[in-house]
């Protein structure tokens, strides 16, 4: 059995990258080009940045057609609940839609004692109409004021029951307080009760009738 190479198995070495024999103190491989110490994964962390700005650079141009794909191919709008002050109600209206919302005015209900119909009352948004458009993926506050030359405050009391206000096919029962605060002929401090939490579509007792 032949002895091997004392002289040469010691200083000697297989390449990291192609498995060839290069001198053990070899920095650069002969065959292949590829550097046996740490500079060898420069390379490898250069192809992996690479990839990475590739990835980006692919998710950020698709991203809206992606996000446009699962966006309502109708306006959708969320509203805040609204917030009332003397002569006007505003509210946060967010469109997650693919068009455009213009939310022109608000109606509110109040209920009357059976068999009495219902007080409605309508109250114009504010600005123009392209104040009151809400484009795809914006959100806006809006606000609605009550026209005192057009309709005479309903008489209301505590004890009513709730009013509701309907906006953009939105409909939120509010205490009716707060419409006799947002009503009055003068402005001043009153106790209300607040807003309730229910919103929705109107229960079916409900005087104003909403389908």
């Amino acid at each position: 059995m032949s002895e091997p190479d004392q002289n040469t198995a010691p200083e000697s070495k297989l390449c990291a990258a192609c498995a060839e024999q290069i001198p053990k103190a070899a920095v650069k491989c002969r065959f292949c080009g590829s550097y046996q110490n740490w500079r060898r994964r420069l390379a490898d962390s250069t192809t992996i940045l690479a990839l990475l700005v590739a990835l980006v650079s692919v998710i950020g141009s698709t991203a809206p057609v992606i996000v446009g794909l699962f966006r309502p191919k109708t306006a959708a709008l969320t509203l805040s609940p609204p917030t009332f002050s003397w002569g006007a109600v505003s509210v946060t209206a967010s469109n997650i839609g693919s068009l455009p919302a213009r939310l022109s005015d608000a109606a509110i209900t109040v209920p009357q004692k059976q068999p009495a119909q219902p007080y409605i009352f309508i109250l114009d948004a504010d600005g123009t109409a392209a104040d009151q458009t809400v484009g795809p993926g914006d959100a806006k506050i809006l606000t609605f004021k009550f026209d005192a030359k057009k309709y005479d405050p309903p008489r209301l009391t505590a004890k009513d029951a709730p009013c509701t206000l309907e906006i953009f096919e939105s409909i939120r029962e509010v205490s009716c307080d707060e419409i006799r605060f947002m009503t009055a002929k003068h402005a001043k401090p009153t106790e209300r009760n607040g807003l309730l939490p229910e919103e929705g579509p109107a229960p079916l007792d409900h005087p104003a009738g909403w389908k």
